[in-house]
């Protein structure tokens, strides 16, 4: 109970402990719904002042018909850095417990509201952890999968059995170019610089990051 996120108040508003030894990530990075540009992270924003559409279905979906919005696939928010959580037990805890709620959420319209499970990284458990959590993201009628990704790459042979999980269901897997140190990995560790893609990878993270800088 002590290792797993949690919402704090700050006078900067809601914000995350993603893991015990990390600053507070405010809410407001995820709430920026009916909110004018100019005044965006301008002011303390609370899971009590955001938009409701932001965690109730029934309210995500009246948003939906204000903007003609037919169907939304739900990428994760704040959850998408799932990395960053505590430890291997933690991250599958986790995963499998906003799995559940979103499926919750999906229920309430399933022709409307498509969710994506997230994930724990593939070097938990040598990926057995992200197989665990992709079965049971399935068996709760989970239609994608969102992947953390952590130090090993991608090609990693950990993550063929994963793989072949998700390609055996037709289940799609999305990923963020900016969420895996494994993007770099052939830079620091020579065991893993031969591996397929690893040397495009970091070519596409690096031009991200010389954006961004820019």
């Amino acid at each position: 109970k002590d290792r797993v996120p949690k919402v704090i108040s700050t006078e900067h508003g809601d914000a995350w402990i993603m893991s015990p030894e990390m600053k507070p990530r405010p809410v407001s990075t995820s709430a920026a719904a009916g909110v004018k540009p100019e005044d965006y992270m301008k002011k303390p924003v609370t899971y009590k002042e955001m938009r409701p559409g932001s965690y109730d279905p029934k309210a995500r979906v009246a948003d939906m018909d204000i903007d003609k919005v037919q169907a939304e696939v739900l990428y994760p928010g704040i959850a998408r850095a799932l990395d960053q959580f505590d430890n291997p037990e933690v991250r599958l805890f986790c995963a499998q417990s906003y799995n559940e709620w979103l499926a919750g959420f999906q229920a309430y319209d399933p022709k409307r509201l498509v969710s994506l499970a997230i994930l724990p990284q593939i070097d938990d458990n040598d990926g057995r952890n992200t197989l665990e959590a992709l079965k049971h993201a399935k068996s709760l009628g989970m239609k994608g999968a969102f992947l953390a990704l952590g130090d090993y790459p991608l090609s990693h042979p950990c993550a063929e059995q994963v793989w072949a999980y998700a390609s055996d269901n037709r289940i799609p897997l999305s990923l963020h170019i900016g969420s895996s140190k494994a993007l770099t990995q052939n830079l620091v560790d020579p065991a893993l610089a031969g591996l397929p893609g690893m040397r495009e990878a970091s070519v596409s993270s690096a031009c991200g990051s010389t954006r961004l800088a820019g």
